[in-house]
C-alpha cells in the first residue's frame, strides 16, 4: 500500500523512497520465488458463503459440479463495469426474477419458483450467481460464532471471508485447487478478485489470503451475492 501511496503523491517528480516503500520492496523481492500459478489447475466442488453482521459471523457450505463451480467462478465482478446494466449490482441481480427493486428490496428466495436461469456465454452481458446456486436448503452451516467486540462491519466482513478460506483449506481435496467464494459486500469481491484495496480496513485480511494461495497453490475467487439471498445472514447473526 504505501507502494501505490508514493505514486500518486509523488506521481513523475522525483524524490527519494520512503522507508516503508523501500522496505515494501524488499518484502516483493523476497517472495518472487513464490509468484507462479498453474493454469491447468482445476476447480472445487466445494464453494462457500460467508457474512458478517454486527453480532456475528457464519460461514456456510454446499458442493457443486466442478464446471458449475467453473462456469461462475471464472466471471470476475470486476467485468460488471463494462456493461451500463450491471454497474447498478443489485437492481442487475434483480432482472433475473423480474423484481421490482423501487422499494430497494429483493423477494426472498423462498418465494421465488423458477430456478431455471441459465447461464449463456454465447449472449453478451454479465452473469450473476444462478439463483439455483443460491437454494437456502441447498447450504449447510460450518461456522456460526457472535463476536467479543466491536469492528468495521467492512472489517469483519473481509475476516469472515478469511476464515472461509481457512476452512476450505484444511481439507486436502482443496489444495491446489481454484476456490468460489460468495459475500454480499461488493466492495469485498472486488477487492479480493483485484489483490488490494484502498481502505485500510481490508489490508491484513486480503494479505493473509494471498499467503494462504501462495501457501496452498490454491486461487481465491470471489463473487457478490444480494445479502437477501445470502444463506449466510441468519447464522451470522446468531440465529
Amino acid at each position: 500500500s504505501a507502494c501505490y501511496s508514493f505514486v500518486h503523491q509523488c506521481g513523475n517528480t522525483p524524490h527519494r523512497l520512503w522507508p516503508r516503500v523501500r522496505t515494501e520492496l524488499r518484502w516483493i523481492s523476497a517472495l518472487l520465488p513464490m509468484f507462479q500459478s498453474t493454469i491447468s489447475t482445476g476447480w472445487s466442488q466445494d464453494i462457500f458463503a460467508s457474512d458478517s453482521s454486527p453480532y456475528g459471523y457464519g460461514i456456510c457450505h454446499r458442493t457443486v459440479s466442478d464446471s458449475t463451480a467453473r462456469v461462475i467462478g471464472s466471471q470476475c465482478e470486476r467485468w460488471r463495469f463494462r456493461f451500463e446494466d450491471a454497474v447498478d449490482a443489485r437492481k442487475h441481480a434483480g432482472k433475473i426474477v423480474g423484481a421490482e427493486l423501487e422499494a430497494g428490496k429483493l423477494p426472498d428466495l423462498h418465494t421465488v419458483h423458477d430456478f431455471s436461469q441459465k447461464l449463456d456465454f454465447n449472449r453478451r452481458d454479465f452473469h450473476e450467481v444462478p439463483l439455483e446456486v443460491l437454494k437456502p436448503e441447498s447450504w449447510s452451516v460450518v461456522w456460526s460464532h457472535p463476536w467479543a467486540h466491536e469492528d468495521n462491519i467492512l472489517h469483519t466482513e473481509a475476516l469472515a471471508l478469511v476464515w472461509a478460506v481457512e476452512h476450505a483449506l484444511r481439507s486436502n481435496r482443496n489444495l491446489n485447487k481454484r476456490l468460489l467464494f460468495l459475500c454480499d459486500n461488493l466492495l469485498l469481491a472486488l477487492s479480493a478478485s483485484k489483490g488490494r484495496g484502498k481502505s485500510g480496513h481490508l489490508l491484513q485480511p486480503l494479505r493473509k489470503i494471498c499467503a494462504l494461495s501462495l501457501a496452498c497453490g490454491s486461487k481465491v475467487n470471489v463473487r457478490w451475492i444480494p445479502s437477501e439471498w445470502n444463506c449466510t445472514d441468519r447464522p451470522s447473526r446468531a440465529l
